[in-house]
């Protein structure tokens, strides 16, 4: 048993609004899902917010198609980042996967990857060997990474307005690394969102007025959402 925890594998509401043929009515809000925490525990190591050293785990996958998993206990809006040191085979897969069973993030061997946990709870990482000719000996790191949290503003906030054919129009706001949103949209089919981190990379491109979510934002910083009318009449 290791100190991370080695273990085998196994309607949001929505209105329509009429306008002329000129010009086309855009509401939207986004609405926060969660609270931002201080802490992540790996297995039975809780590494603080800015602490030195992180989790150091190895061992050896024989057969080299054989796998082994640890688990995570994490908690929503925490960053993880998982460290290669040594893969003696980059034949093979290492994945993240959430309470849920579906994948967080994944990388080959020999690659390192970064993870924004979605929920809190027990999170499984896996790694599978495909070297069908030789063992597989591995050690990495696990260390918690989360930036600086910043104050969440401009969230629960309906905005309304309206936009000429082919218009823009941009409203920013700012929330901290692991915010989870929900973008409710209360307006005409008409219009296109994009939402971008503060890194300039999109969150979301969606159009139509269909509620969407939840996202879980990369970043700490400020947040711009771009709404174009696309009505074309």
């Amino acid at each position: 048993m290791s100190a991370i925890g080695r273990q085998g594998l196994g309607n949001r509401r929505r209105r329509a609004q009429t306008s002329s043929r000129a010009s086309r009515i855009s509401l939207f809000e986004f609405l926060e899902d969660r609270t931002l925490l201080t802490t992540v525990t790996v297995g039975d190591i809780v590494i603080p917010r800015g602490a030195n050293g992180p989790a150091v785990e190895s061992g050896t996958l024989n057969p080299g198609i054989a796998a082994a998993g640890y688990q995570i206990v994490g908690t929503a809006g925490e960053t993880l980042t998982f460290t290669s040191d040594t893969f003696s085979s980059n034949s093979g897969n290492w994945d993240l996967y959430g309470p849920d069973n579906h994948v967080v993030a994944s990388a080959s061997f020999g690659s390192s990857f970064t993870a924004v946990l979605p929920t809190n709870g027990t999170y499984s990482l896996d790694l599978f060997g495909s070297n069908t000719s030789a063992a597989i000996n591995y050690q990495f790191e696990v260390s918690e990474t989360t930036e600086a949290p910043v104050a969440a503003t401009g969230l629960n906030s309906p905005q309304s307005g309206s936009l000429a054919i082919a218009g823009t129009s941009t409203y920013t706001f700012t929330a901290p690394a692991g915010q989870q949103i929900f973008f409710d949209v209360r307006s005409t089919p008409y219009f296109n969102y994009v939402l971008t981190d503060p890194t300039s990379k999109n969150v979301f491109n969606v159009s139509g007025n269909s509620d969407s979510g939840p996202y879980t934002l990369p970043h700490s910083g400020t947040y711009s959402l771009t709404t174009t009318n696309n009505s074309g009449a």
